[in-house]
């Protein structure tokens, strides 16, 4: 049996962020980013309630069951946009958390053009940056090489792509590289293989409820917009458990017959006392 038959036998949740930025203005279609406030507040929930955060290659231990950590959590970044320099790292840093960055390999130092025509040309952080972030704690790991979907490749490029990807990580860091993140959250049964076959230890999807080593599913952080029930229960697992049992689909078509009554978001931040 290979690691990637094996179910993790505990929650661990893994957060995925994308863009911290001053304010969310405009659309935002894609769920990109999140404010500098409500990420602060999502920190500070964690660091409350004891969270410890380990990085994102430490997960197929931390989720094993001799492994002695209590509330571990894995906190992401897709892309490795500078504004997880400049926003992101002071965040992390006040609560004493650190964090794993996916990056595209083929695009470090320049800017996401796979985004051209859907999102905003931007920034991505340059090798200096990543070596400052490097000596901050933060550690690093593969987004793939271009940022391409996978599934949508040959079983050539997957492997050209994955391996690639892992050996320039490699030599800029000077560690080896054990997680990965699939673009667009996106993979298959060739492509959980091909990661497996070529080095990487664990495989990070989006979402989906899957926690297979090699399709794990992270929860989207910045679509909670801070420190929410909905937030509360997705870090819990709480709301893994209640998709799995088909609840949220029943609570939703309660909602939808009581629409005419009071209604209560879920993505509402809570109120906390200052006393």
């Amino acid at each position: 049996m290979t690691v990637s038959d094996q179910e993790p036998l505990k929650w661990l949740p893994v957060l995925m962020y994308h863009r911290i930025v001053d304010r969310v203005e405009g659309p935002d279609p894609h769920r990109l980013k999140i404010a500098t406030a409500d990420f602060d507040a999502q920190m500070a929930y964690l660091k409350a309630r004891g969270y410890q955060a380990i990085p994102l290659d430490a997960v197929p231990a931390a989720v094993g069951e001799k492994s002695q950590l209590k509330k571990p959590v894995a906190i992401t970044f897709d892309d490795g946009y500078v504004d997880t320099y400049t926003h992101a790292l002071p965040v992390l840093k006040k609560h004493g958390f650190t964090a794993t960055i996916m990056l595209v390999s083929d695009y470090i130092g320049g800017r996401n053009d796979w985004d051209h025509g859907r999102e905003d040309s931007m920034p991505l952080l340059s090798t200096g940056e990543i070596r400052e972030l490097a000596q901050d704690g933060i550690r690093f790991g593969s987004h793939g090489a271009t940022h391409e979907s996978l599934p949508d490749m040959s079983i050539d490029d997957v492997r050209s792509e994955l391996a690639g990807s892992k050996a320039k990580l490699e030599q800029l860091l000077g560690y080896e590289i054990k997680a990965l993140a699939y673009p667009y959250g996106r993979c298959s049964p060739d492509v959980c293989r091909i990661a497996e076959e070529v080095g990487y230890r664990a495989g990070f999807g989006v979402d989906h409820g899957s926690h297979a080593m090699f399709n794990f599913s992270r929860i989207d952080a910045a679509s909670c917009k801070g420190d929410t029930l909905l937030w509360r229960l997705k870090v819990s697992g709480v709301y893994d458990t209640l998709r799995q049992r088909g609840s949220l689909r029943r609570l939703n078509n309660l909602r939808k017959r009581m629409a005419n009554g009071p209604t209560y978001s879920l993505n509402q931040p809570i109120a906390t006392s200052s006393t």
